[in-house]
């Protein structure tokens, strides 16, 4: 179900926000959009480790990476295609979501489980599912924190990266699309590269963290690459 609302609460939030002149509006619509996002989310997830073994999650991850970067690097290049008609490029995304909804419901075929042992709603399993854990956490909070900056730091570059070619760098806006339509190749290409060989990578040498760490400082160091070189290549 979280799956299902979750997309037709952002099939309608987009469509709204397409309508709408307010930027408070789209915002607050947007807030729901992106919430509606997150419930699809953690209910995707744990479809890996409940259905693959570890052994297996190394490589299962990679295909997880592989589309990730497919979705937002290439989807990417093709919403640069509509900057002369955003509205209907927000319409293409919205069905764009739908669709590909169905065919993870299709694909997946997750089985109910309204037949499980029923967990009591009381003050403890409130505790318990709903707030951080305070006991032997450590491991829990590095990736918390870490994950948050990292998808922070990214998030802030690719989500500004038309204002970046626009009001930075100081291009129009079809030159700024085709810049866009380079970026996003290069790092689809990339992208899906180092996924592929990531994860098998990591399986092999029985190691995940190194991987990750490197990743991340190649990251820092490639976002800051541009405030030392004003120049679209860069």
């Amino acid at each position: 179900p979280y799956i299902v609302l979750g997309t037709i609460a952002i099939a309608i939030s987009l469509v709204v926000i397409a309508n709408m002149k307010s930027i408070v509006a789209i915002i607050a619509i947007w807030i729901v959009a992106a919430a509606a996002e997150n419930a699809i989310a953690a209910a995707i997830y744990p479809q890996i480790s409940d259905r693959v073994a570890p052994k297996w999650r190394g490589t299962v991850s990679t295909f997880y990476g592989v589309g990730f970067t497919i979705a937002q690097q290439g989807f990417a290049l093709l919403a640069a295609q509509f900057l002369g008609n955003v509205k209907f490029g927000i319409y293409f995304m919205a069905g764009c979501t739908v669709i590909l909804a169905i065919i993870h419901e299709l694909l997946i075929q997750e089985k109910g489980n309204l037949d499980e042992p029923k967990v009591k709603f009381d003050k403890d399993s409130l505790k318990k599912y709903f707030f951080f854990p305070t006991h032997d956490a450590r491991d829990f909070y590095l990736a918390l924190f870490g994950k948050f900056f990292m998808v922070v730091g990214s998030t802030i570059v690719t989500t500004f990266l038309l204002f970046l070619f626009t009001d930075y760098i100081g291009q129009n806006t079809k030159q700024a699309g085709g810049s866009i339509s380079i970026f996003s190749s290069i790092m689809l290409f990339i992208g899906v590269f180092f996924a592929l060989v990531g994860g098998p990578l990591a399986d092999k040498l029985g190691r995940v963290k190194a991987p990750v760490v490197i990743a991340t400082f190649a990251l820092g160091a490639a976002a800051l690459f541009p405030l030392f070189v004003r120049e679209p290549w860069a």
